[in-house]
C-alpha cells in the first residue's frame, strides 16, 4: 500500500478501511475490488483481491475469503452491522480472452462469483457493480463522502487500448 497527499493506492493484496478522509484507489484488470462505506460514522475501505481460491497455511488478503474476514473484523469491531454499509463490486475482467481452458471460468469471472458469493453470506447487499467485460478499471473510494468513481479502460485484443 502506498500513500501520497491525501490518498492510499491499494496494490493487489492490499486492504483499508478506516475513517480517515483519506481517498483510496485502485487499478483491476481480472482482480476485483470490495468497497465498504457507513454513510453515519463516515468509515469505509477497500481491498484489492487477487484469487478466488483458498489460501494455504496463513491468511492472506490476496484472497477473497481473507480479505472479507478483514472487513468484517473492522465492521464489527466498530459495532456496526453489514447491512449498514453501502457496498460496490468492481473488477473481474477477462485481461486473456481465449485463455481459459474450453468448460472453465476465467479467474475474473470466479473472483465475481465467490466475492458475490461472500459478501451475501456475510450479509452485505451490492449497491454498485460494474464487472466483467475485457477491461481495466481505476478505482477510487472516496473516505469523506462515500463516492466511488471507476473509470474503465477497454482492452482490445489486438493491443489497442480504448477508454470507455
Amino acid at each position: 500500500m502506498a500513500t501520497g497527499g491525501s490518498g492510499i493506492y491499494l496494490r493487489p493484496g492490499d486492504i483499508h478501511f478506516g475513517g480517515d478522509g483519506l481517498v483510496v484507489r485502485t487499478l483491476l484488470g481480472s482482480c476485483v475490488a470490495v468497497t465498504l462505506w457507513h454513510a453515519r460514522y463516515r468509515i469505509g475501505g477497500m481491498c484489492h483481491v487477487v484469487f478466488p481460491s483458498e489460501p494455504r497455511g496463513d491468511c492472506d488478503n490476496r484472497y477473497m475469503r481473507c480479505a472479507l474476514g478483514h472487513f468484517m473484523d473492522q465492521v464489527l469491531s466498530r459495532r456496526t452491522a453489514p447491512r449498514e454499509y453501502r457496498v460496490g463490486l468492481f473488477g473481474g475482467g477477462n485481461m486473456f480472452p481465449g485463455v481459459a481452458p474450453p468448460g472453465t471460468l476465467a479467474v475474473g469471472t470466479r473472483n465475481v462469483e465467490l466475492a458475490r458469493t461472500l459478501l451475501a453470506k456475510h450479509g452485505f447487499d451490492i449497491d454498485q457493480e460494474e464487472v466483467g467485460g475485457i477491461a481495466y478499471r481505476k478505482v477510487q473510494l472516496s473516505l469523506l463522502s462515500g463516492a466511488v468513481e471507476v473509470r474503465a479502460t477497454d482492452v482490445d485484443p489486438a493491443g489497442q487500448r480504448n477508454v470507455l
